[in-house]
């Protein structure tokens, strides 16, 4: 896979600030790199329209499992299609630990979304208690076994999956490359345990990403690329984080 680093801006910038943005990085992506930026949904539609043709890959930042109905304030996956997106997070932390999304109810917003065409990018991750007695193993053998119960192969096959600590989120606490390694690596076995050795996902790495760590994960720890969260929200750094990847994948 290409690597990619992906910019999640959770609830910030509006329409006007969302397009300086995109018309910044798009116009300086570097070659080798999948980009994709995930703005909220009102500003969707404007960075759409600024990035078209220009290479940078838009995403949505939830999204409900019905394709229509009455369920005030959600977004339906042609929703998020029909307003240019090809990538959608599921299972985020803050989804889980905020809104209470259930592994169940992750696992249906991911078939949902593949059952639209849309790429998830699949987030698992240990909180700070499985962490410090060393139970991150068992949290994300059980969100993956829950939200992929029912899925058939070529359906997994399609998930982007992404290790996000949840004691690194917006803390400025960050997993060393070993430890990422090693939970990848956690994630690689689960795939296999459930639907063979066929299956080589993408695993991304997200929690306190930073302009000091980042070429590590995608090169000492072997991972496909980072989910960036406030380091993404300045353009220019964004841009330099880029390169940073670029620049430690190529040949």
């Amino acid at each position: 896979m290409t690597p990619m680093v992906a910019a999640n801006w959770k609830m910030h910038k509006g329409e006007a600030e969302a397009v300086a943005w995109a018309d910044i990085v798009s116009a300086r992506l570097p070659q080798g790199i999948e980009a994709v930026v995930f703005p909220p949904a009102t500003a969707l539609t404007a960075v759409r329209q600024t990035v078209a043709g220009r290479g940078l890959q838009l995403g949505g930042q939830n999204l409900f499992y019905e394709s229509a109905g009455a369920y005030t304030g959600e977004i339906s996956p042609k929703m998020l299609i029909a307003a240019g997106c090809r990538y959608v997070l599921v299972g985020h932390s803050e989804r889980r630990q905020i809104f209470g999304e259930s592994d169940r109810e992750v696992g249906m917003r991911l078939r949902a979304a593949l059952e639209a065409g849309l790429t998830p990018l699949f987030c698992v991750g240990e909180q700070i208690e499985d962490y410090e007695r060393a139970d991150y193993h068992g949290a994300i053998q059980r969100q993956m076994g829950v939200a992929l119960k029912g899925l058939e192969a070529e359906q997994v096959a399609r998930i982007v999956m992404a290790y996000e600590p949840v004691w690194a989120i917006g803390t400025g606490r960050s997993a060393t490359v070993v430890e990422a390694e090693r939970s990848a690596d956690i994630i690689r076995q689960v795939i296999r345990r459930l639907y063979g050795a066929g299956i080589n996902l993408p695993i991304v790495y997200g929690g306190s990403v930073v302009q000091e760590n980042i070429s590590g994960f995608v090169t000492v720890a072997h991972l496909d690329g980072v989910l960036i969260g406030s380091a993404s929200l300045d353009a220019e750094l964004f841009c330099t984080l880029m390169e940073e990847v670029a620049g430690a994948v190529a040949p």
